[in-house]
């Protein structure tokens, strides 16, 4: 009998939870994301080089990027203004998606980043 009384007070933290999670709202409440939009394009992944891959227990990336932007990283020079760089990654040999990196403008941190799937 002492079990029951007690089985109440035992649910009333559960009860206090579950109505602070319909009734309050909080900064912490969930928010859409906003994307800017860029400039990356798709790139013809047959005029590519591929230059390494990367494997990671279930995770493998080959890495992509044109004969020009190899070249150029060889010899220390920046790679020319619309390079891509591709990572093609697989999950347990499934392909998954494409991250796309695309150079938009003269500067070493001028790059933006796209994932195609």
């Amino acid at each position: 009998m002492r079990i029951y009384r007690w089985s109440g007070f035992l649910a009333l933290p559960f009860v206090v939870v579950l109505a602070g999670y319909f009734l309050v709202e909080t900064e912490l409440s969930p928010t859409p994301a906003l994307a800017a939009p860029n400039s990356v394009t798709f790139p013809p992944l047959d005029q590519l080089e591929h230059y390494t891959t990367v494997r990671r227990g279930i995770t493998r990336e080959h890495m992509l990027t044109s004969p020009e932007a190899l070249a150029a990283l060889k010899a220390g020079q920046p790679v020319p203004t619309g390079t891509h760089m591709v990572l093609v990654d697989y999950q347990s040999d499934v392909l998954t998606r494409y991250l796309v990196g695309q150079k938009i403008g003269d500067g070493a941190d001028e790059w933006e980043y796209c994932v195609f799937h």
